[in-house]
């Protein structure tokens, strides 16, 4: 599942029964727009549970991140292209590849560069401790809150981004 980043229209630029009189083609106000990859940050999700896809899908719906959600590790490492900006968040418990393992690959890959959030079933202060020792930017147990997971890809989307590059639209004001 690929949620696109939320971009918003130009003013003026049409509507379902066409663009208005006042938009063109030379529309200045559409320059203001970047394209859409120019900055995509990307939220790699990892977890076999499609209740859990759907609530990280919704909880990150208002920032301007492409969602790319996986079931397995394998899948997820085979799939991804981990060249660009992103934050990975991986269920600690996957079948096969483990969230460990995920987390070990993508900092080999990227050597470092690509936040990675592991998330756990349960609570296990040597997992927790285990995966922050092997560079995991942060470590949530389920059921997480969602505010303070939303803070933390925040958090990641900063780090990778320049000082004056707004995060989200409610930023840019």
């Amino acid at each position: 599942m690929t949620v696109p980043a939320v971009r918003p229209s130009p003013v003026g630029a049409g509507s379902a029964s066409g663009p208005s009189p006042s938009a063109t083609a030379a529309d200045p106000r559409e320059d203001v727009l970047e394209p859409p990859a120019a900055r995509a940050f990307r939220v790699w999700l990892i977890d076999p549970d499609p209740a859990i896809q759907a609530s990280v899908s919704w909880l990150l719906r208002h920032l301007a991140v492409e969602l790319e959600a996986f079931r397995y590790g394998e899948e997820f490492l085979a799939a991804a292209d981990l060249s660009g900006p992103g934050c990975v968040l991986v269920d600690s418990d996957l079948p096969g590849a483990s969230g460990l393992d995920v987390l070990r690959e993508v900092r080999t890959r990227t050597g470092g560069k690509v936040a990675v959030i592991v998330l756990a079933s349960s609570p296990d202060v040597h997992l927790a401790v285990q995966a922050l020792r092997e560079g995991a930017a942060d470590f949530f147990e389920k059921p997480f809150l969602g505010a303070a997971l939303t803070r933390r890809v925040e958090s990641a989307m900063a780090e990778t981004q320049g000082p004056d590059e707004p995060l989200n639209e409610e930023t840019r004001a």
